[in-house]
């Protein structure tokens, strides 16, 4: 990320990673830069989580985000099962995820996106930008 410059670097250092990775790592950023008023070097990443699923989501890149975004880490209890990152977490899930609170979290990533005004009342991801 090159805010000052107002752009994303994508160069030779994704040149070898997969394809599910470098979407992710794109669509991360992406979020940091368009779905946060703050300055995406200081912005938080569970301020876009739910952004960042909702427009894999949109464009049915969903796996494949999931996929390469696997170790971040989401501190969730679901039915009972505790889940540190998001590989340790069934795809099934995943939706779930949006809209459960993390353990060091108020907020569900959804209604954490809809108080950033990230994500309107009808979880459609808008950009802050």
């Amino acid at each position: 990320m090159d805010w000052p410059n107002k752009r994303i670097l994508y160069d030779g250092r994704f040149a070898g990673l997969s394809e599910d990775i470098r979407f992710a790592g794109v669509l991360h950023e992406l979020g940091h830069t368009v779905a946060c008023r703050d300055n995406p070097n200081r912005s938080d990443d569970a301020d876009s989580l739910a952004w960042e699923y909702l427009v894999a989501k949109k464009y049915r890149k969903t796996k494949l985000w999931y996929k390469g975004f696997t170790h971040y880490v989401i501190d969730t209890v679901i039915d009972g099962e505790y889940y540190n990152e998001m590989c340790d977490l069934p795809f099934k899930l995943l939706p779930k995820v949006m809209t459960t609170v993390a353990c060091h979290e108020r907020l569900s990533p959804v209604m954490q996106g809809i108080e950033k005004k990230n994500l309107t009342e009808n979880l459609k991801p808008v950009s802050m930008r």
